[in-house]
Order: structure tokens, then C-alpha cells, then sequence
């Protein structure tokens, strides 16, 4: 019975990139002593509350921190990464989450609230590099944070690859009145024009 339970473990990992939780394994009926104990003979490792990763297969922190904060939004940098806006994999992930969502014991991320308007505008997924899909904004609004805060972003650069690609400027020009960045976003489409002409 052990061997088959073991069996059914590794099966599982195996259509899920690597991933058991807790909840899908009881869901198949197997006791969560033999997640323990597959940590224990080190084919699986515990990656979070409830979360475990077969041996060999890599860790994809996107998918762990959705696992772990249901409701949290890529946002900022990390956004504009999951889109492939920008190349550089920023050092700290971004989130956004509800209003009143407690972030006290939150580690290693960089979190702001919205509220439920500003939550849901945009709110779409991403696959991540391993190929799991999160929540994430959509390029429009993620391209939009990046105008109303940019730190130590190009915007320009990101302007040029974001409108060399596909996109819905409905959607840019609706979240665009919403986030109060319509003047903004109307500036840096002439900047670049103006930088076009003069190319």
C-alpha cells in the first residue's frame, strides 16, 4: 500500500511540473504522512505551507507565492517581466492586493494595496518562464505603473517594445483616464513620435 501511495505521489509531481499540495493529494486520498515522509527520503521538498516539489524539478517562485497569497496581483516590475517588458528579472517581486488584505509576516515581496476598483482594473494572468499562469495586470495596466512610477525604469524603452507589440488601446486608453496617467501617457506617445521623426 506505502509503494503505491508513493507511486501515485510521484504521478501526480509528475502532471503537475513537480508539484503536489496538500489538498490535491488528500483529494486523491493519500494520507499526508507520505508527503513527511517523502521529505524525509528527500524526493519531495516543502516549498510552502501545504506545498511540496519533487526532487529534480525546478522551483518557480511566481507559482509559490501565488500558492501562498491567493489574492495577490503581479504588479510593477514584475509585471512588466511576466509580459516580457522589460528583460531583467527584478531582485524583489511586486504584488498589489486588496485594501484590507494583512501583509504583517509577508517576507521577500514588496506589497501595496488598491482598492476594489483600482484591484480589479486590468486584472488578468501571465505565464511565468516555467510556464505556470498567475494572476497578473495585463500588459495595458502594467505598462501604465510603469509610467505613473517608474524608479529606476526606462520608460522610454519600455514605451517602444510595448507599442512594437500587440496591445488594446481601448484598454490603455480606459485604464488611462481610470489611474489619472491620461496627460502622461499622451506626453510620452509624443516623445516618441517627436524621437521617430528625429531618427
Amino acid at each position: 500500500m506505502k509503494e503505491k501511495k508513493s507511486y501515485e505521489l510521484l504521478v501526480l509531481a509528475e502532471n503537475n511540473s513537480g508539484y503536489v499540495s496538500l489538498m490535491e493529494a488528500k483529494a486523491m486520498g493519500i494520507a499526508p504522512v507520505y508527503l513527511s515522509e517523502g521529505v524525509q527520503e528527500g524526493r519531495f521538498q516543502k516549498v510552502a505551507r501545504g506545498l511540496y516539489l519533487r526532487k529534480g524539478y525546478s522551483n518557480d517562485p511566481y507559482f509559490v507565492i501565488q500558492f501562498t497569497y491567493r489574492k495577490a496581483v503581479f504588479s510593477g516590475a514584475s509585471a512588466l517581466y511576466l509580459h516580457g517588458l522589460i528583460d531583467e528579472e527584478p531582485k524583489v517581486m511586486e504584488v498589489t492586493l486588496p485594501q484590507n488584505y494583512m501583509t504583517k509576516g509577508i517576507k521577500g515581496l514588496r506589497c501595496s494595496h488598491a482598492n476594489p476598483e483600482r484591484y480589479l482594473l486590468g486584472l488578468g494572468i501571465a505565464a511565468t518562464k516555467e510556464g505556470h499562469l498567475v494572476s497578473c495586470y495585463d500588459k495595458e495596466r502594467a505598462f501604465l505603473e510603469a509610467i505613473r512610477s517608474p524608479g529606476s525604469l526606462d520608460v522610454l524603452a519600455i514605451a517602444e517594445r510595448f507599442f512594437s507589440e500587440d496591445h488594446s488601446e481601448e484598454s490603455l486608453l480606459g485604464y488611462a483616464e481610470a489611474l489619472g496617467l491620461s496627460d502622461r501617457l499622451a506626453f510620452l506617445k509624443t516623445l516618441l513620435n517627436n524621437r521617430e521623426i528625429l531618427s
